[in-house]
């Protein structure tokens, strides 16, 4: 006979969340894949957005065997429970505390010459249970949780990186978004939307990646051909499908000697998904005359089969487990550098006499010599 107590409860019904595609049960008061509250409802703007549902206070994620649990809303903390066995790497900058019985060891980085000279960190670091360590950005904001499949990658702009498990490989990835201010000595080139993207690949199991991200959240799915104008420094993530281009816009001067006003937008072209932060620094626009800038692409719409096509084979080679990580795009002004380089290697190093040399020729047209160390530590790396 059925009990009173119980004789008006029903049964739980699993149903799929709207955000990642994880199975949820009615039981449960957020998503275990994403965190999102169950029950709530997608809604799309009229302009094609959908606010990502903030994580709610003390929501439990699964990761393996492992558990996050975010808490807090205003500056959300990471807390892992990490199982036997089971790690996960991180910024060192944002742990904020751990057991004692969590080993916390050095993470080897590739290229990390490169990070260093861009500005990024060179230091990351992973965190080995059993035990608890919880990860927090200093600054409001929301915490987002990413769950990758296996093969599946996001690209999520530098500084945004907050943990991600041990199934989740890390490369980063050249925006090649650029533009230059000066000639010769004085030449100086910007990168509004940072030097770097940090890509993330789920390999041999589902992973999960968590970014730091400020204000409100938004995501688009941009159809095949469909463009944006975005801020560059409002992007948070982006699928690797979606293609990236810098404009760069000037709008009429005010008089009385204030010049003009530089506008700089990121020309993306789906497919793919596009997340946004409604708050974000102000962005590099640099002083000068804009002296040359990255390639410029204008995207038909829709695409051709052919791009279409291209677009999606570079996706799927980039997202395969075990597939060799292809290069960063090199800036067509470096070519000359590059075979310069190239021709000049020694047992694998470009010697000081080669290296003068490339500084010469990067003077002539408007290079830097930081840029020259760029392009001899991308040689050297891989031999060619």
């Amino acid at each position: 006979m059925t009990s009173p107590a119980h004789a008006n409860e029903s049964p739980a019904i699993m149903t799929t969340c709207p955000w990642c595609g994880a199975q949820v049960s009615s039981a449960e008061l957020s998503c275990p894949g994403c965190g999102a509250s169950v029950g709530r409802s997608r809604q799309v703007s009229g302009s094609g957005w959908t606010e990502l549902p903030p994580i709610r206070d003390m929501a439990r994620i699964r990761a393996g065997d492992s558990t996050c649990q975010i808490e807090g809303t205003y500056v959300p903390v990471a807390d892992f429970n990490l199982a036997q066995g089971d790690s996960v790497y991180f910024a060192h900058h944002a742990v904020l505390w751990k057991d004692p019985a969590v080993e916390i060891r050095r993470m080897p980085i590739a290229g990390a010459f490169t990070r260093l000279m861009a500005g990024l960190p060179i230091i990351m670091t992973e965190a080995h249970g059993p035990g608890h360590i919880a990860f927090s950005r200093d600054e409001p904001g929301e915490m987002v949780a990413i769950p990758l499949q296996p093969g599946q990658s996001i690209d999520v702009r530098e500084h945004l990186f907050l943990a991600a498990t041990r199934h989740v490989a890390y490369y980063y990835v050249a925006t090649d978004c650029w533009f230059t201010t000066g000639s010769g000595k004085e030449a100086e080139t910007h990168y509004p939307a940072g030097q770097y993207l940090d890509r993330f690949t789920a390999r041999d199991g589902p992973g999960l990646l968590l970014v730091h991200a400020s204000g409100n959240v938004m995501v688009r799915d941009l159809a095949e051909g469909q463009t944006l104008l975005l801020k560059p420094a409002a992007l948070v993530y982006k699928d690797p499908s979606v293609q990236l281009t810098l404009e760069v816009a000037t709008t009429g001067g005010y008089g009385f000697g204030l010049g003009n006003v530089r506008l700089m937008w990121l020309h993306l072209a789906g497919p793919g998904r596009v997340a946004i932060q409604s708050a974000y620094e102000p962005q590099e626009t640099g002083r000068g005359q804009v002296t040359g800038q990255s390639a410029r692409h204008w995207y038909r719409s829709p695409l051709s089969g052919a791009e279409i096509a291209k677009i999606k084979a570079r996706t799927a080679a980039s997202a395969s487990p075990g597939a060799p990580v292809p290069p960063p795009p090199i800036d067509p002004r470096h070519n000359r550098l590059v075979q310069m380089a190239s021709d000049g290697l020694a047992g694998g190093v470009v010697p000081p006499p080669v290296i003068r040399r490339m500084e010469e020729e990067a003077a002539t047209c408007g290079l830097s010599a930081y840029d020259v160390r760029l392009i001899v530590n991308h040689v050297q790396a891989r031999g060619w």
